[in-house]
């Protein structure tokens, strides 16, 4: 669960909304502390279909038919493939530390 805007979000919803996206293979969305305050922001990770492009906004603008403004992610990555565990569980912490230092490194 993902403490945002006052709103409780499910990662899951979220992917759901990303996933449904006709470009979109599969994603990965999880919390990262926000720059202000004591709540989170919203990351998503993407891995696009073959042969697709897509942009933040072109993705963005499709979630706000999907989703509920507080629900939109802050921060949109694409990737090539998510790290997944022997057992073929997303590893959403090497994704938020990828994040997370790309983050430091802009400030």
């Amino acid at each position: 669960m993902i403490r945002h805007r006052g709103e409780n979000v499910s990662s899951y919803q979220v992917e759901d909304a990303i996933n449904s996206h006709r470009s979109v293979q599969v994603s990965a969305v999880f919390p990262i502390p926000a720059q202000e305050g004591d709540e989170d922001d919203i990351a998503a990770y993407i891995v696009l279909k073959p042969n697709e492009d897509e942009t933040t906004d072109s993705i963005i603008q499709f979630l706000k038919g999907e989703l509920p403004l507080f629900m939109l992610p802050n921060h949109v990555r694409f990737i090539e493939d998510l790290p997944r565990t022997p057992t073929n569980k997303t590893e959403k912490f090497k994704l938020k530390k990828l994040l997370s230092e790309e983050l430091a490194c802009d400030s």
